[in-house]
């Protein structure tokens, strides 16, 4: 018990000293812990509490996501302040309003994140965390707790159409001190089909296989649009001393916008970003339409003049679709190709433009890295747009 309090003490001292860099929300739950479960007392758990408070309003978004971005952070998060939350005497010292809000926001973030196969969408620094994890924080929390489909001040959009989920980022990079681990995704999308995963993302490897983070956390590792193998972010050069595993993002998308439409028949996202405007004259504008059978997905990408003044640049853009290491594809024509789940459902990738099949990576995975496939549709930066579909055999796409 002597030992606990005087690491609480050092612990308390120190994180005075982090400033606004991550790691105090961390160490107020800790302290907050050790006030609630030793006779420290009520003028200590006051003064942990109100400072808990505090960064808990800095750093839990009104949506319930992490400042961050990063979807395990959340989770980590979660999985310490859920039995923090017991940890209070129900009579002498309830738990904050402060604290069961910000655990009512959060959970239905999480469910946003969450494929039907229980695993979590690849995004911004997010790895592989086993589903029964995942599973046992829902079921920790009331059940009646939604899913959130908007969040706008977090950057993600959920689209649903009856057993097909698609999930996109649409979110500028998160504060520098908190960027370490965020991933230069910006319109990346992952689409999943009654909980078997279809595209994705290369995601982030598992902490202390950080060999190959850098390459993770580049745009070419998402489901989004390349230009001349540019990544839409820019990071600090990898630190020994300071950032062993990355630096934070130091320049990235300005402006994202995202508008959501829906009608009888579909729903629509359509988002854009300014990241390579001042290097490339381009705006990238990404519109994905999702069928309320879940059976179709209409994708359209844009690359609009950012001034009029300034013409466009013929630079060689890239447009990829990381596919599920479950996947099978099969090559009918150059612009068609067949992909094959597990279950043995088929789905149709059409696009306006020949479409290559390459190698990728999962860098997510427990067990090293696994091979995976990719559609890549290349071209010049002078196309204008490229439109591609997704139909599910048996499908029906609405006219447009």
């Amino acid at each position: 018990m002597m030992s606990i309090r005087r690491q609480a003490a050092f612990l308390w001292k120190r994180s005075k000293t982090f400033g606004i860099q991550a790691g105090r929300l961390e160490a107020a739950i800790a302290l907050t812990a050790v006030a609630l479960c030793t006779n420290l007392g009520m003028g200590r758990k006051r003064r942990v509490v109100k400072h808990l408070i505090k960064q808990l309003q800095k750093e839990i978004l009104s949506d319930g996501g992490h400042i961050s971005r990063n979807p395990q952070v959340l989770i980590d998060l979660l999985a310490d302040l859920l039995p923090l939350k017991h940890c209070f005497p129900s009579n002498e010292f309830p738990p904050p309003p402060e604290l069961l809000n910000a655990i009512d926001r959060m959970m239905p973030m999480v469910r946003l994140f969450r494929h039907d196969d229980g695993t979590v969408a690849l995004f911004n620094g997010m790895s592989t965390t086993p589903p029964d994890t995942i599973a046992t924080l829902l079921a920790y929390q009331d059940a009646r707790a939604g899913t959130a489909e908007t969040a706008g001040p977090s950057g993600y959009r959920r689209l649903h159409g009856e057993d097909t989920i698609l999930i996109i980022d649409v979110g500028g990079p998160p504060p520098e001190a908190f960027s370490l681990s965020a991933h230069a995704g910006c319109l990346s999308f992952e689409l999943s089909d009654r909980g078997e995963k279809i595209i994705s993302n290369c995601g982030a490897p598992p902490e202390g296989r950080d060999t190959h983070r850098a390459l993770a956390r580049a745009t070419a590792a998402h489901s989004t649009l390349v230009i001349d193998d540019t990544s839409t972010c820019h990071f600090a050069p990898v630190d020994q001393d300071r950032w062993p595993a990355g630096g934070p993002v130091l320049e990235g998308p300005r402006i994202v916008t995202a508008l959501r439409e829906s009608d009888e028949a579909s729903e629509k996202i359509t988002a854009s970003h300014d990241a390579y405007a001042r290097e490339f004259g381009v705006i990238h504008r990404r519109s994905l339409t999702l069928g309320r059978d879940g059976g179709w997905l209409i994708g359209e990408d844009t690359l609009e003049p950012a001034s009029k003044r300034r013409p466009l640049k013929k630079k060689p853009i890239t447009l990829r679709f990381h596919l599920h290491p479950s996947i099978r594809v099969m090559v009918h024509e150059p612009e068609i190709v067949k992909l094959e789940l597990p279950s043995g459902a088929l789905w149709t990738f059409s696009c306006e433009k020949p479409v290559n099949v390459e190698e990728s990576i999962l860098f997510a995975s427990q067990d090293g890295m696994r091979r995976m496939t990719q559609l890549v549709i290349a071209d010049t930066s002078d196309v204008g747009r490229i439109k591609w579909s997704l139909v599910r055999e048996g499908g029906a796409v609405a006219a447009r």
